[in-house]
Protein backbone atom coordinates (compact mmCIF):
# COMPACT_ATOMS: atom_id res chain seq x y z
CA UNK A 1 0.00 0.00 0.00
CA UNK A 2 1.45 3.35 -1.12
CA UNK A 3 2.13 5.92 1.57
CA UNK A 4 -0.44 8.68 1.72
CA UNK A 5 0.65 12.24 0.69
CA UNK A 6 0.56 14.99 3.30
CA UNK A 7 -2.04 17.58 2.43
CA UNK A 8 -1.15 21.34 2.65
CA UNK A 9 -3.69 23.59 4.24
CA UNK A 10 -3.64 27.12 2.69
CA UNK A 11 -4.07 30.10 4.98
CA UNK A 12 -6.22 32.69 3.09
CA UNK A 13 -4.80 35.69 5.02
CA UNK A 14 -1.22 34.63 4.47
CA UNK A 15 -1.88 33.94 0.81
CA UNK A 16 -3.45 37.38 0.34
CA UNK A 17 -0.40 39.10 1.85
CA UNK A 18 1.90 37.10 -0.39
CA UNK A 19 -0.09 38.13 -3.46
CA UNK A 20 0.14 41.83 -2.52
CA UNK A 21 3.87 41.55 -1.87
CA UNK A 22 4.40 39.79 -5.20
CA UNK A 23 2.50 42.53 -7.06
CA UNK A 24 4.61 45.29 -5.50
CA UNK A 25 7.87 43.43 -6.25
CA UNK A 26 6.86 42.95 -9.87
CA UNK A 27 6.40 46.76 -10.24
CA UNK A 28 2.69 46.41 -10.73
CA UNK A 29 1.17 49.25 -8.72
CA UNK A 30 -2.27 48.12 -7.66
CA UNK A 31 -3.41 51.79 -7.61
CA UNK A 32 -3.04 52.00 -11.39
CA UNK A 33 -5.58 49.25 -11.91
CA UNK A 34 -8.15 50.77 -9.59
CA UNK A 35 -11.16 52.52 -11.12
CA UNK A 36 -11.38 56.35 -10.87
CA UNK A 37 -13.32 57.20 -7.78
CA UNK A 38 -13.64 60.03 -5.32
CA UNK A 39 -12.93 57.95 -2.26
CA UNK A 40 -10.02 55.79 -1.15
CA UNK A 41 -9.21 52.70 -3.19
CA UNK A 42 -8.52 49.33 -1.66
CA UNK A 43 -7.12 46.18 -3.11
CA UNK A 44 -9.11 43.06 -2.86
CA UNK A 45 -7.57 40.91 -0.21
CA UNK A 46 -4.90 43.57 0.66
CA UNK A 47 -5.04 45.66 3.77
CA UNK A 48 -3.72 49.32 3.54
CA UNK A 49 -2.11 51.32 6.30
CA UNK A 50 -4.09 54.10 7.91
CA UNK A 51 -1.35 56.73 7.02
CA UNK A 52 -1.59 56.02 3.30
CA UNK A 53 -3.48 58.72 1.30
CA UNK A 54 -4.72 57.45 -2.03
CA UNK A 55 -4.22 59.60 -5.18
CA UNK A 56 -7.35 60.50 -7.11
CA UNK A 57 -7.98 62.38 -10.34
CA UNK A 58 -9.46 65.23 -8.37
CA UNK A 59 -6.41 65.57 -6.14
CA UNK A 60 -4.08 65.49 -9.17
CA UNK A 61 -6.14 68.15 -10.90
CA UNK A 62 -6.05 70.32 -7.78
CA UNK A 63 -2.29 69.94 -7.48
CA UNK A 64 -1.78 70.87 -11.14
CA UNK A 65 -4.01 73.93 -10.78
CA UNK A 66 -2.12 75.06 -7.70
CA UNK A 67 1.21 74.62 -9.50
CA UNK A 68 -0.06 76.51 -12.54
CA UNK A 69 -1.32 79.36 -10.38
CA UNK A 70 1.97 79.55 -8.52
CA UNK A 71 3.94 79.67 -11.78
CA UNK A 72 1.67 82.36 -13.18
CA UNK A 73 2.09 84.48 -10.06
CA UNK A 74 5.87 84.11 -10.18
CA UNK A 75 6.00 85.01 -13.88
CA UNK A 76 3.72 87.99 -13.32
CA UNK A 77 5.96 89.29 -10.53
CA UNK A 78 9.09 88.76 -12.62
CA UNK A 79 7.47 90.64 -15.53
CA UNK A 80 6.55 93.55 -13.26
CA UNK A 81 10.08 93.74 -11.86
CA UNK A 82 11.64 93.63 -15.33
CA UNK A 83 9.28 96.33 -16.59
CA UNK A 84 10.21 98.55 -13.66
CA UNK A 85 13.93 98.00 -14.23
CA UNK A 86 13.56 98.80 -17.94
CA UNK A 87 11.69 102.03 -17.14
CA UNK A 88 14.38 103.06 -14.66
CA UNK A 89 17.10 102.29 -17.20
CA UNK A 90 15.26 104.29 -19.86
CA UNK A 91 14.99 107.27 -17.50
CA UNK A 92 18.68 107.16 -16.72
CA UNK A 93 19.58 106.88 -20.40
CA UNK A 94 17.39 109.88 -21.25
CA UNK A 95 19.02 111.91 -18.47
CA UNK A 96 22.50 110.99 -19.71
CA UNK A 97 21.58 111.91 -23.29
CA UNK A 98 20.28 115.30 -22.14
CA UNK A 99 23.44 115.99 -20.15
CA UNK A 100 25.63 114.88 -23.07
CA UNK A 101 23.76 117.21 -25.41
CA UNK A 102 24.23 120.10 -22.98
CA UNK A 103 27.95 119.36 -22.68
CA UNK A 104 28.35 119.18 -26.47
CA UNK A 105 26.51 122.49 -26.94
CA UNK A 106 28.61 124.19 -24.26
CA UNK A 107 31.80 122.76 -25.77
CA UNK A 108 30.90 123.97 -29.26
CA UNK A 109 30.10 127.45 -27.93
CA UNK A 110 33.42 127.55 -26.08
CA UNK A 111 35.31 126.49 -29.22
CA UNK A 112 33.59 129.18 -31.30
CA UNK A 113 34.36 131.84 -28.69
CA UNK A 114 37.97 130.68 -28.54
CA UNK A 115 38.37 130.97 -32.31
CA UNK A 116 36.80 134.42 -32.22
CA UNK A 117 39.13 135.54 -29.43
CA UNK A 118 42.13 134.19 -31.34
CA UNK A 119 41.09 136.17 -34.42
CA UNK A 120 40.59 139.33 -32.36
CA UNK A 121 43.95 138.81 -30.67
CA UNK A 122 45.71 138.41 -34.02
CA UNK A 123 44.03 141.59 -35.33
CA UNK A 124 45.01 143.54 -32.20
CA UNK A 125 48.59 142.35 -32.47
CA UNK A 126 48.68 143.44 -36.09
CA UNK A 127 47.32 146.88 -35.23
CA UNK A 128 49.68 147.33 -32.30
CA UNK A 129 52.61 146.25 -34.45
CA UNK A 130 51.56 148.71 -37.14
CA UNK A 131 51.34 151.53 -34.58
CA UNK A 132 54.76 150.67 -33.18
CA UNK A 133 56.30 150.55 -36.64
CA UNK A 134 54.83 153.91 -37.62
CA UNK A 135 55.91 155.56 -34.35
CA UNK A 136 59.57 154.60 -34.57
CA UNK A 137 62.02 157.48 -34.98
CA UNK A 138 64.51 155.50 -37.05
CA UNK A 139 62.12 154.98 -39.97
CA UNK A 140 63.20 156.33 -43.35
CA UNK A 141 60.85 158.28 -45.60
CA UNK A 142 61.08 158.36 -49.35
CA UNK A 143 59.20 160.83 -51.48
CA UNK A 144 58.64 160.69 -55.19
CA UNK A 145 58.01 156.96 -55.57
CA UNK A 146 55.31 156.55 -58.18
CA UNK A 147 51.98 155.01 -57.24
CA UNK A 148 52.41 152.32 -59.86
CA UNK A 149 54.72 150.49 -57.50
CA UNK A 150 52.52 148.39 -55.24
CA UNK A 151 53.18 147.52 -51.63
CA UNK A 152 54.34 144.06 -52.68
CA UNK A 153 56.94 145.53 -55.05
CA UNK A 154 58.30 148.17 -52.67
CA UNK A 155 60.98 145.98 -51.00
CA UNK A 156 62.50 145.01 -54.34
CA UNK A 157 62.30 148.62 -55.63
CA UNK A 158 64.07 150.00 -52.54
CA UNK A 159 66.71 147.28 -52.72
CA UNK A 160 67.55 148.36 -56.28
CA UNK A 161 67.56 151.99 -55.12
CA UNK A 162 69.98 151.27 -52.28
CA UNK A 163 72.27 149.34 -54.61
CA UNK A 164 72.35 152.31 -56.96
CA UNK A 165 73.02 154.80 -54.17
CA UNK A 166 75.42 152.71 -52.11
CA UNK A 167 77.64 151.02 -54.63
CA UNK A 168 80.23 149.98 -52.08
CA UNK A 169 77.70 147.87 -50.09
CA UNK A 170 76.55 144.40 -50.88
CA UNK A 171 72.79 144.65 -51.32
CA UNK A 172 72.23 140.99 -50.49
CA UNK A 173 73.29 141.65 -46.90
CA UNK A 174 70.48 144.14 -46.30
CA UNK A 175 66.92 143.30 -45.31
CA UNK A 176 63.83 145.41 -44.66
CA UNK A 177 61.56 144.60 -41.77
CA UNK A 178 58.65 146.50 -43.23
CA UNK A 179 57.88 148.78 -46.18
CA UNK A 180 54.54 150.50 -46.83
CA UNK A 181 52.96 153.62 -48.34
CA UNK A 182 51.90 156.49 -46.11
CA UNK A 183 48.49 158.14 -46.50
CA UNK A 184 48.54 161.25 -48.70
CA UNK A 185 48.33 164.49 -46.75
CA UNK A 186 45.27 166.64 -47.29
CA UNK A 187 47.28 169.56 -48.64
CA UNK A 188 48.75 167.42 -51.41
CA UNK A 189 46.85 167.02 -54.66
CA UNK A 190 46.06 163.74 -56.31
CA UNK A 191 49.00 164.23 -58.64
CA UNK A 192 51.44 164.27 -55.74
CA UNK A 193 53.07 160.94 -54.97
CA UNK A 194 52.51 159.36 -51.59
CA UNK A 195 55.34 159.15 -49.13
CA UNK A 196 56.87 155.76 -48.53
CA UNK A 197 58.30 154.80 -45.19
CA UNK A 198 60.53 151.93 -44.34
CA UNK A 199 62.20 150.82 -41.19
CA UNK A 200 65.90 151.46 -41.06
CA UNK A 201 67.54 148.61 -42.95
CA UNK A 202 69.47 146.20 -40.79
CA UNK A 203 72.40 144.15 -41.85
CA UNK A 204 71.66 140.45 -41.77
CA UNK A 205 75.29 139.65 -41.07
Amino acid sequence: MAPSKKLKIMDPVLQSKKDCTQQLQDGDDPMLHSPASEGPMELEGCSLSQDYVPVTNKSLHTMLQDLKGSLRADLRQITVDLHKDIQDLGGRTSHLESKTEEFCTAHNDAVEKLHKLEEEQAAMRLKIGDMEDRARRNNLRFRGIVDAITSEGLPQYLMVLFKALLLHLDGTAWTFNRVHHLPRHARFTADTSEDTTTMAPNRSS
